[in-house]
């Protein structure tokens, strides 16, 4: 996993080098998210909202960025209600293309994204009882998750609408977690102790050409 993350790292900062023309996009926005548990790990999982935000840089057909990604999960059972919400700084490497006009643009785009665990919050109610407690992530004995590492994979669209000196940009996407956020007991098969982020983000952004080549 470590030299994964340099290798993105290392495409990154090559994506920085390439070009001149840089395209700034602020964004901020909601997520609907889960995660989705192996039948060895739970079951009627349901969604959860959360916070994203951040900023993108445009290098050609390359986007990058860093945003604060808010995951999670819901849960029900025996009249107890719980929910997860996790905080992930999180670093997308996407191939972007796009089509259209100057003023008006319909674009497309997918790649790897890399996050890195903050930390969050479990929160149960029982009627009207309720109880809160701080996330955290390692391998040790009273740790929530084993994994704080969130390799995955993107896939959205979005239009770029022309207002003053830049765009409005409404992005859609939909993120694949790949990283187990439990690891997988020796001996046993990992589809069996599947538990990996899945998240779909809506935002909003206005995109600022920084430069020209």
């Amino acid at each position: 996993m470590k030299k994964l993350n340099l290798i993105f790292i290392f495409f990154i900062f090559i994506s920085f080098q390439s070009y001149a023309q840089v395209i700034l996009t602020p964004r901020v926005g909601t997520t609907f998210s889960t995660i989705n548990f192996s039948d060895e790990l739970g079951g009627g999982e349901k969604s959860t909202t959360g916070l994203l935000a951040g900023v993108e840089l445009g290098f050609g057909l390359i986007q990058t960025g860093i945003n604060f990604t808010q995951k999670g999960v819901k849960g029900e059972g025996d009249g107890l209600n719980l929910t997860i919400t996790t905080n992930y700084i999180e670093i997308p490497l996407l191939a972007r293309v796009g089509f259209g006009s100057d003023n008006f643009k319909v674009y497309v785009n997918a790649g790897p994204s890399l996050g890195f665990a903050l930390g969050g919050k479990l929160k149960g109610e029982s009627g009207s009882v309720s109880a809160e407690e701080d996330l955290t992530f390692g391998k040790g004995e009273d740790d929530t998750f084993e994994n704080s590492i969130d390799f995955g994979l993107q896939f959205g669209t979005g239009i770029g609408y022309t207002v003053g000196p830049g765009q409005i940009v409404l992005d859609l996407r939909y993120g694949l977690g790949l990283s187990n956020l439990f690891e997988t007991p020796d001996g046993a098969n990992r589809s069996d102790f599947k538990s990996t982020n899945n998240v779909f983000a809506v935002s909003l952004g206005y995109a600022i050409l920084l430069g020209g080549k």
